[in-house]
């Protein structure tokens, strides 16, 4: 394979390729996925609103407000920010759940880059066919920096890879919106790649740094475009220069695949939408869970020991001690015990209630994490048609009986992809509680949103209050 070419400027290849790709030139699929992108998205935040958490109404409370007619719409809300904070509103309100799409080889992206186009396609009062193309686009280039970031290195050190990329592929949608020129693309990229430090304790304490998170990187892509449409630039070759990101992150790094056939195949196809409200890590384990409570009738009190089987980078989610909504999200012991318990997915806010019930708690505490080293060969694999996600889960019951179930690619993925009527369905489960009929509304304005010529008409639908 081709690796990175000594003395080519990438970044400025990539701001090439975004100034000059229009509406026009995205084939249809690549359109309606962006479309679902930001359906899903705007579902999910409607949805995380809805829990009326005590972060989410102190978010909404500290943001400042401005006038009907100016700024930008924090989803669900419908009060009116800047667009830097609608952005940061935004971004945590559409991880807040952990239901956000997003790639195997590199985490989240509708939480990082629907925030950054949505609040600066209302600012600049962008078409839908601009909006849909900033999101296209940035979604190319995460998922193409993935690869050429991460196939060696799941993380900068010990940081998280969506807090690199997001902030890029944000700073590129909103550069595409702003229409900056290729010069000024690469140096919003440069400034975007200011990384934050963003610990993971919070998939052990609960911590709401998680949260946050998602909202930071949303923002500073917004603010990267804006400085640099001011003439403020950040490095124009940050992705390949000497200390440049790639260098920070890996010697093994190839930006080669990070442009090669850019613009004639199109990668949004290969992500995965959540059927599930965890991290994406868990889901074999919920579904194979799932799988036995729906085919076994099981008596929670009857059940000696439930035993999860995964690879070792899975394994890491593995706690009891469930202190937030957070911790619920990154368990896989919790998350299957639910699953095998209550035969659905239940939103991760619901956790104090689990938590409070003695059988749950009881059933909880018999459960073990495994790393199974077939599960480590196929996961390595997973760039060449390994399982991304495998795991077996086991329930044995008193009086012998036995329970099993694998599952190597759970609902989601491209190799076992929702439906678009399953996306939709998650859509209006999401927001008919919260926006009443007006769910559908934005259900059709998202359908057809290339038809409209201004995205602020979006906003009508965006709010609560209408219920």
């Amino acid at each position: 394979m081709k690796t990175s070419e000594p003395g080519r400027n990438y970044t400025l290849e990539v701001g090439k390729f975004v100034e000059e790709t229009t509406f026009k030139d995205l084939p249809k699929p690549v359109v309606e996925r962006a479309k679902f992108a930001i359906l899903d998205a705007l579902g999910i935040s409607i949805g995380a609103y809805g829990t009326r958490h005590q972060l989410v109404r102190a978010l909404i409370d500290m943001t400042p407000e401005v006038s009907a007619t100016e700024g930008s719409t924090i989803v669900g809300a419908g009060k009116r920010t800047s667009c830097l904070d609608a952005a940061m509103a935004n971004g945590v309100l559409m991880n807040f759940l952990d239901f956000s799409d997003g790639h195997y080889a590199g985490g989240h992206i509708n939480d990082r880059v629907v925030p950054a186009a949505l609040s600066l396609a209302e600012h600049e009062r962008s078409s839908g066919e601009q909006f849909i193309t900033s999101v296209a686009l940035a979604y190319e280039i995460y998922i193409r920096l993935a690869y050429s970031l991460f196939k060696t290195s799941e993380s900068v050190g010990r940081i998280p890879y969506f807090v690199v990329l997001g902030p890029i592929a944000s700073a590129i949608a909103s550069g595409k919106l702003l229409s900056l020129d290729r010069t000024g693309l690469a140096g919003a990229i440069g400034l975007a790649t200011s990384v934050q430090i963003c610990g993971a304790q919070y998939a052990r304490r609960g911590g709401h740094e998680k949260d946050l998170t998602p909202g930071h990187e949303s923002r500073r892509g917004v603010f990267s475009a804006l400085m640099s449409q001011r003439g403020v630039l950040g490095s124009i070759d940050m992705l390949e220069g000497s200390r440049g990101l790639c260098k920070a992150i890996t010697d093994q790094g190839n930006l080669e695949e990070l442009t090669a056939e850019l613009g004639e195949q199109y990668k949004l196809d290969e992500c995965y939408f959540k059927p599930y409200p965890a991290c994406r890590y868990l889901h074999s384990s919920i579904e194979a869970a799932l799988g036995i409570s729906h085919e076994h009738p099981l008596d929670p009190k009857a059940i000696r020991q439930v035993t999860i089987r995964t690879n070792s980078h899975s394994a890491t989610r593995s706690n009891k001690e469930i202190l937030s909504h957070v911790s619920a999200i990154f368990s896989h012991e919790y998350q299957t015990v639910s699953a095998l318990l209550h035969k659905k997915p239940l939103l991760p806010t619901r956790w104090n209630e689990n938590m409070q019930n003695p059988l749950f708690v009881n059933v909880l505490q018999k459960t073990q994490v495994e790393i199974d080293p077939n599960f480590n060969e196929q996961y390595q694999r997973r760039f060449e048609g390994g399982a991304t996600w495998p795991s077996t889960v086991l329930v044995d019951t008193e009086g012998g009986g036995k329970y099993e179930s694998t599952v190597l690619h759970p609902k989601g993925d491209p190799e076992n992809p929702l439906t678009e009527g399953e996306i939709i369905e998650k859509f209006l489960d999401m927001t008919v509680p919260v926006l009443g009929e007006a769910a559908h509304e934005l259900l059709r304005a998202v359908q057809d949103l290339e038809d409209l010529d201004d995205v602020r008409a979006l906003s009508q639908h965006l709010t609560a209050s209408r219920t």
